[in-house]
């Protein structure tokens, strides 16, 4: 009983530490998203000055543009309004703007840089119990990172960061008959790096010109 109350109460410990450990390895994760801007097309017009001086736009050309797909960090891209800047969105000159049509999020996914198993197993280590480090016992931490698919099978760990804990408490009991000598004591946590939903009719797009209409 001596034992397995102990074992218990480490256990909950390592719990602890390994949730730690994940978390701060989750914490590393970097947003990304895709983005493509539809219906953008560019109006050029001539200046045309009246006999008081007076100058304003006329002779208008509309000209149908491509749709721009950009890629990056969700900061750069959608909170920062990158894509704005990529599709050429507002003024081109004098008479010239380019209008564009409310940005489509296509795709959302996370990407871990490569210290993110380091930085998950040295906060696990930190919060490790006294009872698993020698000499009153042993063991080893391992961190997996799932950022995605692997060989186009979907993870389904993904996105998120892993730890595992495996080792050995010593027994208080060591040396009694038919008692071990090494408890075994394991345990794991996970922590997921999430992202909120974009919607492509989100407040971000709100303040896009409309569309007028050709003249």
């Amino acid at each position: 009983m001596l034992d397995l109350g102990r074992v218990m109460a480490v256990k909950e410990q390592l719990q602890t530490a390994a949730d730690a450990g994940s978390l701060a390895g989750s914490l590393e994760g970097v947003r990304y998203v895709k983005v493509r801007v539809p219906d953008r097309y560019k109006r050029v017009c001539g200046v045309c000055c009246s006999d008081d001086g007076t100058c304003s736009c006329c002779r208008c050309k509309t000209y149908e543009l491509p749709d721009v797909v950009v890629s990056g960090t969700r900061v750069k891209v959608w909170d920062k309004r990158g894509w704005e800047r990529e599709a050429e969105c507002g003024s081109c000159g004098e008479c010239c703007t380019v209008y564009c049509g409310k940005p489509v999020v296509e795709a959302q996914w996370i990407e871990f840089p490569g210290d993110a198993e380091q930085v998950a197993v040295q906060t696990a280590k930190l919060n490790l119990p006294a009872d698993v480090k020698a000499p009153e016992g042993g063991g080893s931490v391992d961190a997996d990172v799932h950022s995605g698919s692997d060989k186009g099978k979907k993870d389904p760990l993904a996105p998120s960061v892993v730890v595992k804990f495996s080792g050995w408490i010593k027994s208080m009991l060591a040396g009694s008959l038919f008692k071990a000598d090494e408890l075994d004591v394991n345990t794991c946590g996970q922590s997921g790096t999430f992202f909120l939903k974009l919607s492509s009719s989100g407040r971000q797009t709100d303040e896009i010109s409309p569309r007028p209409q050709p003249g």
